[in-house]
């Protein structure tokens, strides 16, 4: 044992060890692709898993192409068995997934399969963890990756005993289980919320009476400018104006509170003047999102 892991190993809980991946892992199995000018490889019955099949959750249940026996044979393509992980070396690096059948891969996958004293569900959970460090590894000028002897060296902190990494593995699968409810109660509120507003918008309460209008005959509208060139214009002076463009809105907000530059005084005859309480409506990039202005400003053209 190094120095450097001996230092490292006192700091991990009692019952509990630093590993490289190569350490907890039984082998790695390779992917490849038949050749898709010989129909003879394609078709069969063996799923064959690419970037594209990639779920939203940590377990792949199946593939949208599948390869023959003869197919498999003739390409670089193994079987990785049902409970191994999967995991992208390059497209997609950092992903990793647990398979519910046996499975062939393609090139840009790698499979794993654990030992058996390592949960494949803690393992996966922990390869989920440390994807981003995985990706920010990755290198080449087109598309990033990284090779196997990198794979491999990745430091894997585990207890020692089997059934707490299956009882961790629980609570995060627990955890999930409750982020997609959530995630679900949202999507169902948004829906409730829109159709609602259609309701309240179009039909009003009671016997509210309503009447169909053009936006230009309830608002005086104008459109933003900018003068220019506007280096000349921007100022950290205390008389300057606020100056909104879009990149200063935060993502989901309703009202504007502040900008992050102002503008001279000389500037104000080439652009447009709002007031607090004055609505706005973005024209491009996040186009025809409406806010609410807190504070007096000129705005982007």
């Amino acid at each position: 044992m190094t120095k450097n892991k001996q230092k490292n190993t006192q700091n991990l809980p009692k019952g509990w060890k630093i590993e490289t991946l190569e350490d907890v892992t039984h082998k790695f199995v390779g992917g490849g692709t038949p050749a898709r000018a010989i129909p003879a490889y394609w078709g069969g019955s063996i799923p064959w898993l690419s970037v594209k099949d990639f779920p939203n959750s940590l377990h792949v249940k199946g593939s949208s192409e599948t390869i023959t026996e003869e197919g498999l044979k003739n390409c670089a393509s193994n079987l990785v068995p049902k409970g191994a992980l999967i995991t992208a070396i390059r497209v997609g690096l950092g992903n990793t997934f647990i398979t519910d059948i046996d499975m062939a891969i393609n090139q840009d996958l790698r499979g794993i399969v654990p030992k058996e004293s390592v949960s494949a569900e803690y393992l996966a959970r922990y390869m989920d963890y440390i994807g981003p460090q995985i990706e920010a590894d990755g290198s080449g000028s087109t598309v990033k990756g990284i090779t196997l002897d990198k794979l491999k060296s990745y430091k894997i902190f585990l207890p020692v005993d089997k059934k707490e990494q299956e009882r961790i593995a629980d609570k995060l699968a627990k955890v999930d289980d409750a982020i997609e409810k959530t995630d679900e109660f949202i999507k169902k509120t948004e829906r409730f919320k829109r159709g609602l507003m259609q309701e309240l918008l179009i039909k009003g309460i009671g016997h509210t009476k309503f009447k169909k209008a053009k936006l230009g005959d309830l608002a005086s509208i104008v459109r933003g400018g900018s003068p220019r060139p506007i280096e000349l214009f921007i100022t950290v002076e205390d008389d300057g104006q606020n100056w909104l463009k879009i990149g200063d809105i935060e993502v989901g907000a309703k009202y504007i509170y502040r900008t992050s530059q102002k503008i001279r005084k000389e500037g104000l005859s080439k652009t447009t003047l709002v007031r607090s309480g004055d609505l706005i409506l973005s024209n491009s990039m996040s186009f025809g999102r409406p806010y609410i202005m807190k504070i007096d400003s000129c705005i982007h053209d």
